[in-house]
């Protein structure tokens, strides 16, 4: 797995223990993108394909 996926789940996971209400869909939405795609970035299959997009994800986190 790459490092961006891989280190994405790490901080979503660890996110998760303190507060439940860090699912997918409540980063995904956060983040302004679908459930599907965020879980795409998690597993790899997909990539972030712009900046604002990791901008965004650095202020949810």
């Amino acid at each position: 797995m790459e490092l961006f996926p891989r280190r994405l789940k790490e901080c979503s996971e660890k996110l998760k223990s303190n507060n439940s209400k860090w699912t997918q869909g409540f980063v995904a939405e956060k983040l302004k993108v679908a459930r599907t795609t965020y879980t795409a970035y998690e597993n790899g299959t997909k990539t972030p394909t712009h900046f604002q997009s990791l901008n965004r994800g650095t202020k949810a986190f």
